[in-house]
């Protein structure tokens, strides 16, 4: 999937970043996941998902996977990776 492309990624706590070597930062986007409660489908990422922090219904979760610095909720976070890396390759 990657080939011989060099990237860098920066796990922040409110962002995310990815860089692809000779293009710079090609993802720059919130460390946010709206999250359907009943089926567990994640419906949004990053600046869509957190531009319903407050304004989501019920049955929608906002979660930040990464808190602190640190990986709080593994799966969340291997899947908005894998997202992002697939955006910027």
């Amino acid at each position: 999937m990657l080939g011989r492309k060099n990237i860098g990624i920066d796990l922040g706590t409110t962002s995310i970043r990815i860089l692809v070597d000779k293009k710079g930062v090609v993802i720059n986007d919130k460390s946010v996941m709206a999250v359907d409660k009943n089926t567990g489908r994640v419906l949004k990422l990053g600046r869509e998902a957190s531009a319903m922090i407050g304004r989501a219904p019920q049955d929608v979760e906002i979660i930040r996977p990464l808190q602190g610095g640190v990986v709080k909720s593994y799966d969340p976070t291997s899947y908005m990776m894998q997202q992002y890396i697939k955006q910027a390759c």
